[in-house]
């Protein structure tokens, strides 16, 4: 088989496949787009209801572990719950 069939070969049998997947991802793309937003209104909602004090010690505190991951983690629970 020369180079010219194969790529015949592959196009043949991956073309659809890639046409579905891409208008897959398009769908995906445009679903996270939306969820992006909606999520980032929550997040001010909910910052909203906290001091600017305590939104900024918080955001410094994750800003410091996403540089250093030897830093205390912000996302754990600092208290053991029941």
């Amino acid at each position: 088989m020369n180079l010219g069939m194969f790529i015949v070969t592959l196009q043949d049998t991956f073309s659809s496949t890639l046409n579905i997947l891409g208008k897959s991802l398009g769908v995906q793309l445009w679903q996270a787009c939306e969820m992006k937003a909606k999520h980032g209104d929550l997040l001010s909602m909910f910052s909203a209801k906290f001091t600017p004090e305590v939104v900024n010690q918080r955001t410094a505190m994750i800003e410091a572990w996403d540089l250093d991951s030897s830093k205390p983690n912000p996302y754990e629970e600092s208290e053991k719950s029941v």
